[in-house]
C-alpha cells in the first residue's frame, strides 16, 4: 500500500571504524538496524530509489549504542537484532 521496502539488518558485531558508512553507520553493530527504501515514483521496477535508517536498534538509555526510534517506545521496550518482518492490513 506505501510501495516502501523494509530491510532487517540482524546485526554485525565484525564491522570495523574503517567499515562504517552510510548504510551501516555503527561499528560492531551488536542490534542492528532497520532500512526504509521508497522507490523512484513508487515503481518497485525503477532502477533508483531512495533510502534512510527507519530503526537503529539497542537500548536507548546507553548512549554509546545509538539506538533511535520513537520516543513512546516504554524503558523496556527497546528491541535488538530484527530479523523478519510481516505486515499485514
Amino acid at each position: 500500500m506505501t510501495n516502501r521496502v523494509y530491510v532487517m539488518l540482524t546485526n554485525n558485531t565484525r564491522r570495523k571504524d574503517d567499515q562504517v558508512d552510510a548504510a551501516n553507520p555503527r561499528p560492531n553493530n551488536a542490534f542492528g538496524h532497520i532500512i526504509e527504501m521508497m522507490p523512484d515514483g513508487g515503481d518497485h521496477a525503477a532502477l533508483g530509489f531512495r533510502w534512510e535508517i527507519l530503526v537503529r536498534c539497542g537500548d536507548p538509555s546507553l548512549s554509546g549504542v545509538g539506538a533511535t526510534f520513537s520516543s513512546e517506545t516504554t524503558r523496556n521496550g527497546w528491541f535488538g537484532m530484527p530479523d523478519n518482518c510481516a505486515v499485514d492490513s
